[in-house]
């Protein structure tokens, strides 16, 4: 506990400032935590229902299109199948941008469309790893959300299966890099610090002045009860609140010891005439 003792401070004041700023940090910093995390999970939250709404949107501009081409050879088929299908994804994933999406065909094992096309064309034809998520999706013909590292790299990736007859030919996804999500929450993380900085040094700073204030009142009063003990008249000014109770208590003691010091010095005086007077 002499570690306690080096840290406390010994002064009032000091003592009151220590405790004024434990009472706004502890609360503050506590509020900003929740926000921060309520904030990232409502980030993770929109971007996940952005991603669902863009596979749905090409789940249902795809329609019946894995019907045609069956006759074509495999990697023609693919090909056939990006021409025709490359416009919609370019078209739905424009309106999102940061955002890569596509589709996968089951039958033929490879990816068909990824958009943009500009970053992501020479993914097509590519088979996915016999662990990755999409797999499940199409076994289990459950939708999925994942994050981790896929094809597109650190990512979180919203897939579909695509069922059509009772039947699963293939998956959608959409997915959006997860330094892109990672920078976004970072800004909403550097606003909220500006926030909560601001209120502890405005906090801080109306602390220090009312303890100022008060410092000086205290100053005043041990200052008026030294000069009790030196005979020295003093009247200490009337204070504001609790403080001036004290000061009018201090008065009035002051007033007492005059009182009795007065009655003493005529009882002395008296005495000694007396004295004189045998």
């Amino acid at each position: 506990m002499h570690y306690m003792k080096w840290i406390y401070p010994r002064r009032l004041r000091n003592q009151m400032i220590l405790m004024a700023i434990l009472m706004v940090i502890v609360p503050t910093l506590t509020i900003g935590y929740i926000v921060e995390t309520e904030g990232r999970s409502a980030v993770l939250s929109e971007k996940e229902k952005k991603l669902s709404a863009v596979v749905n949107l090409l789940n249902q501009a795809l329609g019946d299109r894995y019907d045609l081409y069956i006759d074509l050879p495999r990697e023609e088929r693919i090909r056939a199948l990006n021409a025709e299908l490359a416009p919609i994804t370019e078209n739905i994933t424009h309106a999102f941008p940061g955002i890569g999406a596509g589709y996968y065909n089951k039958m033929l094992d490879a990816i068909i469309t990824y958009a943009p096309s500009a970053l992501y064309q020479n993914n097509v034809g590519v088979t996915i790893a016999a662990d990755h998520p999409g797999r499940e999706v199409m076994r289990t013909n459950t939708p999925l959300v994942y994050s981790g590292r896929q094809v597109r790299g650190d990512i979180l990736n919203s897939m579909l299966p695509i069922e059509r007859n009772g039947e699963i030919l293939g998956y959608i996804w959409a997915n959006e890099l997860t330094e892109d999500i990672r920078r976004q929450a970072w800004k909403m993380d550097v606003r909220i610090i500006i926030v909560l900085t601001a209120g502890l040094l405005i906090s801080l700073l109306l602390i220090v002045l009312f303890s100022r204030r008060l410092s000086a009142n205290i100053d005043i009063i041990t200052d008026g009860l030294s000069t009790l003990a030196q005979n020295i008249p003093t009247r200490l000014p009337q204070l504001p609140g609790e403080m001036g109770q004290i000061s009018q208590s201090v008065n009035n003691l002051a007033q007492a010891l005059r009182e009795t010091r007065t009655l003493n010095d005529l009882i002395i005086e008296n005495a000694a005439d007396g004295g004189h007077c045998h």
